[in-house]
């Protein structure tokens, strides 16, 4: 840690970010914070470079909203699928009655530029069910058009600036790294 705090920085980070909400005293993750609070203190401009790294990897991860929208109505297809799979046609006007309460509080959310929730409120389940079908459709053609992978450069441009040098560790053992393959 004293010559490449960095290397462990993530992993610490990590581990420290899943501890620190489960049980008070977990000693693990008070000796992990104490390291954290260490590095913060010994190398505070490297803290700070790699906590904007992080940051900006994770904004950059976040779902768009195509993404998330379309995630939220392929769930209300399944609930609506499920529901009239079970057979039971108890409580389908309370249900119907939610599933178009639901798109409508997503359309505010989201807007009309995504796309048009245009669903009759007066139709019945067989109508619901297949109008959702399709939205769920045209929002998947929409991230399926998507990028799937993203370039470094976009991701984090800090992040791309820096260079692979092997450390050496000791005289000759990452020579097998610098030759040519």
């Amino acid at each position: 840690m004293v010559v490449y705090p960095q290397a462990i920085y993530y992993g610490l980070r990590s581990f420290f970010l899943e501890r620190r909400d489960g049980s008070p005293g977990d000693c693990a993750a008070v000796f992990s914070e104490e390291l954290l609070t260490t590095l913060r203190r010994h190398h505070h401009s490297l803290y700070h470079s790699l906590e904007h790294i992080v940051n900006q990897i994770t904004h950059s991860l976040k779902a768009l909203p195509e993404q998330e929208l379309a995630m939220l109505v392929a769930n209300l297809y399944e609930g609506v699928v499920t529901l009239r799979g079970s057979g039971s046609g108890v409580g389908q006007k309370e249900t119907h009655e939610r599933v178009v309460g639901r798109l409508t509080e997503l359309q505010s959310k989201f807007g009309s530029e995504l796309i048009d929730f245009s669903v009759n409120s007066s139709s019945n389940m067989d109508t619901l069910e297949s109008q959702l079908k399709k939205i769920a459709d045209k929002l998947d053609a929409m991230v399926e058009r998507m990028p799937k992978k993203l370039a470094l450069q976009s991701l984090s441009p800090k992040l791309a600036l820096v260079e692979f040098e092997p450390p050496s560790i000791w005289s000759g053992s990452c020579d097998d790294l610098k030759k040519p393959r």
